[in-house]
C-alpha cells in the first residue's frame, strides 16, 4: 500500500512540475498538440516515425490543424510559414543556436562549426576557413572532383559492360565519400576503387543519422547518454586512423602556400591558416574540421543522389530530356562545372531533389532574444523559446512550389510557356528562398558552393554516359539498374 501511494505521489509531483514547466514558456496563445505542451516526447516520437519512414510530409497534417506557427513542445514552436524564415534566420537578429544541434556531434567536439551555438563563437572558428569554400578557392578543387568523377565512371562503365545488374545508389554513396575525401585531403577513401564500404561508412552514417534526428529532440537525453561510456558513440577505428594518418602526413610533407595562392585541397588551406590563427587552428580543430568534413559533406549528396536516381530511372522520358540537354549543351565528359551550371533541366532535377529528400523534422533551432520575437503572422514568441523551421517542412509548402508538392517535378524550376522573365525570376527566387536544405543566413551551410559542384558534374556525366533501365521496383537507397554505355 505504502509503495502504490509513493508511486501515486511522484506520479501527481511529476505532473504538477510538467504543468509549471508548460505554464513558465508562456506560449499558451500557441497551438498545438496537447501532449506537446507538457513534453518533448512528442516531437522525438513523430521525428524517429520520420526518419524511419522516409518520404512522408509531415507538415500538412500539423498545418491543416494547427495552422503555421505550432506548438510541439513545452518550449518549443515549430513555424512553417515561409516568410518567417528571413526573420529567424537573417543577419538582421542573428539569434543563437539551439542545444539540439550538438545531437550531430561526439561528446568531445565543441568547436565545429555546428556545435557553435552562439555566433561569436562561430565567428571565431569559421573566420579562419570560410576562404577554403569560396566560389575562388572553388576552382582550384574542380581537377580532384574529376578524378573521382572518372573513377565512377570507369566502375559504372564495367557493371555495363558485363550486363548485370547494379545498385546505383549504393555507387553515389561511394561517391559522396570518396569525392570529399578527396577535397579534403587529396586522396579518396577508397570505396570507389574496391567497390567496397571499406570503412563501414554507409552502415555508420545511417545510424548516426537515425541517432541525431531523435535525439536533437531530447537534447537533456542526447547529453545523459553522452557521459554513460557504453552509450558513446565509437567511432570507427579504421576510418579513425586513416583520417590522423593522412593528415599528419600531409601536414608534415606539405609546402608553405601564399596566402592568396590557389591551394589543391581543403586541408592545405586549413594547414595555411594555421599560420596567421595558431590560437584557433590547432592541430585538434583541423582534425575536427577534415572529420566534419567528411560526415556533413557526404550526407546531404548520399540522400539527394538516391532522390535524383530514383526519379530517373522510373521516368524514362525525364532522363531523355535530361540527356538532350546535355547533348546539345555538347558536354565534354567528365563535364566541368562552368558547362552545366546554367543548364535548365538539370537544374531543375537537382533542385527537386534538394527540395525533397530532407523530410526530417528536426527544426533548425534559434532562442527567441530578450524581448522576444514578433513572426511575420502577427504571432509574439517570448523570450528564450526555442523556434524554427522544421528543415523539411518548407519544400511542401503549396503556396510556394503548386499543388502537386509531393511529385519530383524539374520542370517547376524551369521558365513556363507564356511566363514572363521577370515573373519567372521571382517565382524561383521565392522557391530558391523557401528551401533550408543549407540552412540559411550566417549559419548556412559553409560547403554549399562545393556540395553543388560535386553533385551537378556527377549526375550530368552519370546521365551524359549511361542509360538507365530499372530492373525492379526502387526502395530508399536500393536503386537497381542495368547500365547501358551510350553511343558517342
Amino acid at each position: 500500500m505504502a509503495f502504490i501511494l509513493v508511486i501515486a505521489v511522484s506520479a501527481l509531483l511529476l505532473l504538477l512540475q510538467l504543468d509549471i514547466a508548460s505554464r513558465k514558456a508562456r506560449l499558451s496563445h500557441i497551438p498545438g498538440p496537447l501532449l506537446a505542451r507538457y513534453t518533448d516526447l512528442w516531437r522525438f516520437y513523430h521525428s524517429w516515425r520520420l526518419v524511419k519512414n522516409e518520404g512522408k510530409d509531415f507538415s500538412g497534417p500539423l498545418t491543416r490543424e494547427y495552422g503555421d506557427v505550432v506548438r510541439i513542445g513545452p518550449n518549443t514552436v515549430a513555424v512553417f510559414d515561409p516568410a518567417a524564415i528571413p526573420i529567424i534566420y537573417g543577419t538582421a537578429n542573428r539569434l543563437e543556436k539551439g542545444e539540439g544541434y550538438m545531437a550531430f556531434v561526439p561528446a568531445t567536439v565543441t568547436t565545429s562549426l555546428i556545435a557553435c551555438l552562439a555566433e561569436e563563437e562561430h565567428s571565431k572558428y569559421k573566420k579562419p576557413v570560410s576562404h577554403a569554400y569560396s566560389l575562388s578557392a572553388q576552382r582550384a578543387y574542380e581537377p580532384n572532383v574529376d578524378r573521382v568523377v572518372t573513377q565512377l565512371a570507369t566502375a559504372l562503365t564495367q557493371m555495363a559492360e558485363s550486363k548485370e545488374s547494379t545498385n546505383i545508389s549504393t555507387w553515389c554513396h561511394y561517391y559522396a565519400f570518396d569525392v570529399i575525401s578527396e577535397l579534403t585531403f587529396g586522396q579518396p577513401l577508397g570505396l570507389l576503387e574496391t567497390g567496397k564500404d571499406i570503412y563501414g561508412m554507409l552502415k555508420l552514417q545511417k545510424s548516426s543519422t537515425y541517432y541525431a534526428a531523435s535525439m536533437s529532440q531530447l537534447p537533456w537525453l542526447d547529453r545523459l547518454l553522452k557521459r554513460i561510456a557504453i552509450f558513446r558513440r565509437k567511432g570507427n577505428g579504421r576510418f579513425v586512423e586513416f583520417v590522423s594518418s593522412t593528415i599528419h602526413r600531409r601536414l608534415q610533407s606539405m609546402p608553405k602556400y601564399q596566402s592568396e595562392e590557389p591551394k589543391p585541397d581543403l586541408l592545405a588551406h586549413f594547414a595555411s591558416a594555421q599560420e596567421r590563427y595558431p590560437d584557433v587552428m590547432t592541430p585538434r580543430q583541423i582534425a575536427i574540421l577534415c572529420g566534419s568534413n567528411l560526415f556533413a559533406g557526404s550526407q546531404s549528396p548520399s540522400y539527394v543522389f538516391d532522390k535524383i536516381f530514383n526519379f530517373l530511372t522510373t521516368n524514362p522520358s525525364a532522363q531523355k530530356t535530361l540527356h538532350a540537354e546535355l547533348s546539345k549543351a555538347q558536354c565534354i565528359y567528365p563535364v566541368s562545372w562552368q558547362q552545366i551550371r546554367s543548364l535548365p533541366y538539370l537544374d531543375g532535377v537537382i533542385r527537386e531533389a534538394y527540395r525533397l529528400h530532407n523530410i526530417g523534422f528536426f527544426v533548425l533551432e534559434r532562442i527567441t532574444p530578450i524581448g522576444g520575437l514578433e513572426l511575420p503572422s502577427g504571432h509574439y514568441i517570448p523570450a528564450g523559446v526555442r523556434v524554427g523551421t522544421p528543415s523539411g517542412a518548407p519544400g511542401f509548402r503549396q503556396s510556394v512550389y503548386g499543388s502537386d508538392v509531393t511529385e519530383f517535378m524539374p520542370e517547376r524550376w524551369v521558365q513556363r510557356p507564356g511566363e514572363s522573365e521577370d515573373a519567372y525570376i521571382n517565382r524561383k527566387k521565392r522557391m530558391e528562398q523557401s528551401n533550408l536544405t543549407f540552412g540559411y543566413g550566417s549559419r548556412a551551410c559553409i560547403g554549399k558552393n562545393i556540395a553543388n559542384m560535386t553533385i551537378y558534374k556527377v549526375v550530368a556525366t552519370i546521365v551524359g554516359l549511361f542509360e538507365f533501365e530499372l530492373v525492379r521496383k526502387p526502395a530508399p537507397f536500393q536503386v537497381n539498374v542495368k547500365l547501358h554505355k551510350r553511343q558517342p
